[in-house]
């Protein structure tokens, strides 16, 4: 157990000579992944040593080490999830009403428009309205779903398809990233986030969708 801990210490001490390293958040990645999937903190430590030190850049770096313990450094890289998170829960079942939320309407949550419009909308519309949000998205992507299925040319079925792949993964991303269940990243919320360009390109990408829809689908299904 000795050996161990002398190994375990001077392999932080030799990643953490980088300046700007953070030996905390590396040291709870390696803890954290050994333990979840039972795999020795030596291999562990090396192959994300690797990883953080020569593969990404420092400010990929950064965004994993942040989302994996925040709280090393709470009042600036950690900042916006830790608010994000606050802000989530302080909604509670109901909310707090439209308008009406301290952590967004008080700006202690940045980028409250955009990238963590869910945090603002879970605290002034609750879980309710986050439960509601969240079954209007599986809605719209239970009928692109259907759509790739019924439909008679392999064209429209990749293209529904595609549509269904982009918006899972921007709903998954920017949800989990206000929940701090995945790393920051500017993706907006799909017809909710503020911002023309991603309206109006989704607009597009759906409005496409529903001409080919009507053109190739037979008369018994087609989006109403």
């Amino acid at each position: 157990m000795a050996d161990y801990c002398v190994y375990h210490s001077r392999s932080y001490h030799f990643f953490s000579t980088r300046p700007g390293y953070d030996s905390s958040s590396h040291r709870w990645l390696v803890d954290s992944f050994s333990v979840k999937f039972f795999i020795s903190p030596h291999y562990v430590n090396r192959a994300s040593s690797f990883f953080l030190r020569f593969i990404i850049k420092p400010y990929q770096r950064d965004r994993i080490l942040t989302f994996v313990n925040p709280y090393s450094d709470p009042l600036d890289r950690g900042y916006q999830v830790i608010q994000s998170v606050i802000t989530v829960g302080s909604g509670q079942f109901w909310g707090r009403g439209l308008g009406q939320g301290t952590q967004s309407q008080l700006r202690f949550l940045p980028e409250r428009h955009t990238d963590f419009i869910f945090a603002s909308l879970s605290e002034e519309l609750g879980f309710v309205g986050a439960a509601f949000t969240l079954i209007l998205f599986l809605i719209i992507m239970w009928r692109i779903y259907l759509l790739s299925q019924y439909a008679t040319n392999p064209v429209v079925t990749l293209y529904a398809l595609g549509t269904l792949t982009m918006l899972s993964f921007q709903i998954w991303v920017n949800i989990g990233m206000n929940l701090g269940l995945a790393p920051i990243t500017g993706i907006t919320l799909p017809f909710v986030s503020y911002g023309g360009s991603s309206l109006v390109s989704l607009g597009l990408t759906l409005g496409i969708l529903t001409s080919m829809n009507r053109q190739t689908s037979p008369s018994s299904f087609q989006i109403k």
